[in-house]
C-alpha cells in the first residue's frame, strides 16, 4: 500500500515538472518574456494556488471596507493611501519582514512621531516663512527623520513614510494618529487569524 502510494506520488511530481518544463520551452521561444512578462511566474508554474491570489485579494477587499466605514475619504485622502498600501503589504507579502506587527504598527508610530516632530520644528524655525515652504521642509524632514527612526529600530514598513508626511501637515491630531495605529491593529488581526493560510504572492 505505502508502495503503490509512493508511486502515484511519483507520478504526480513527474506530471508537474513536465509541464514545468513544457511551459518554460513555450515561454523561451520569446527571449522578451522575462522582462514584458504579464502574468507572475509563481501563477504560471503553480508555485501558488489561484485560490490565495483571489482569496487574499477579497481578505484586502473587506478588510479594507470595515477601515474606511470610518474615515471621509475626502478629507482623509493620504491617510486612505496610507492604509491601503499597509493593505497590500499586508496580504500580498504577508511573511516578509516588512508585513510583521513590529513593522506594521511601529513603523506607522514612528512615522506620526517623525510627523509630528517635524510640524513643530519647522513651526518654530521658519516662523516668518511662508507656509507653503513651511510644509515642503516640514515633509521632507518628516520622510528623512521616519526613515532613520525604521532602520535605527528596526522597524522599517514604507507606507509609514506617508504617515509622516501626513502629519508633517496636520501636526498633532490625534483622531488621525488612533484611526491609523487601530487601522493597523485590525489589519494585523486579520493576518494572524488565517496565519500559514496565507502565502506571499510577490
Amino acid at each position: 500500500m505505502v508502495l503503490k502510494r509512493s508511486g502515484v506520488m511519483g507520478r504526480k511530481k513527474h506530471r508537474e515538472s513536465d509541464i514545468e518544463r513544457r511551459i518554460t520551452r513555450i515561454m523561451s521561444k520569446s527571449s522578451d518574456y522575462y522582462r514584458f512578462y504579464i502574468l507572475d511566474k509563481k501563477l504560471v508554474f503553480r508555485r501558488v494556488s489561484w485560490v490565495n491570489y483571489l482569496f487574499q485579494s477579497l481578505l484586502a477587499l473587506i478588510t479594507m471596507f470595515i477601515v474606511l466605514l470610518f474615515i471621509n475619504i475626502a478629507t482623509g485622502g493620504i491617510i486612505v493611501a496610507v492604509i491601503g498600501s499597509t493593505a497590500f503589504v499586508v496580504f500580498a507579502m504577508p511573511h516578509e519582514r516588512t508585513a510583521k506587527a513590529r513593522n506594521v504598527i511601529g513603523g506607522h508610530i514612528v512615522g506620526i512621531v517623525s510627523g509630528i516632530a517635524s510640524y513643530a520644528l519647522a513651526v518654530y524655525i521658519m516662523e516668518n516663512i511662508s507656509p507653503q515652504h513651511v510644509q515642503i521642509f516640514s515633509a521632507s524632514l518628516s520622510v528623512g527623520l521616519s526613515t532613520l527612526i525604521m532602520v535605527i529600530t528596526d522597524t522599517e514598513h514604507p507606507p509609514a513614510g506617508g504617515t509622516a508626511i501626513w502629519f508633517s501637515i496636520r501636526g498633532a491630531d490625534l483622531g488621525s494618529a488612533m484611526f491609523i495605529i487601530a487601522a493597523s491593529a485590525l489589519l494585523m488581526l486579520s493576518k494572524y487569524i488565517l496565519g500559514e493560510r496565507m502565502k506571499n504572492l510577490v
